[in-house]
């Protein structure tokens, strides 16, 4: 399955996350990381990686959690959605939106 992540690097509050830190939290879910770049989105510097198998929705939130993000974006196999305690009022998934690596 082709799985790929966006996960913003500002934080509402004025701060930021570290690449480090996404990786990091990827990795306590045991999940391996292929590819991995930041680039510049629309909106802020964002962590795109490339995953060996998707996060389940349940991994996904807390990931968005844990990073405090409002939702990070997942698309697997062309299918993307979006996770976490804001992803809702950021529905429906825009592909516009979204970086691949």
């Amino acid at each position: 399955m082709n799985t790929i992540i966006n996960v913003g690097l500002a934080v509402s509050d004025g701060t930021t996350i570290a690449p480090a830190q996404v990786r990091a939290a990827l990795e306590a879910l045991g999940v391996t990381v292929l590819v991995r770049e930041v680039r510049q989105s629309v909106t802020e510097p964002t962590y795109i990686a490339s995953l060996e198998r998707p996060l389940t929705p349940v991994e996904a939130d807390w990931l968005s959690t844990v990073l405090r993000r409002e939702a990070v974006a997942q698309k697997v196999d062309g299918v993307g959605e979006l996770y976490g305690p804001g992803a809702a009022q950021w529905r429906p998934f825009n592909p516009e939106f979204f970086l691949d690596v």
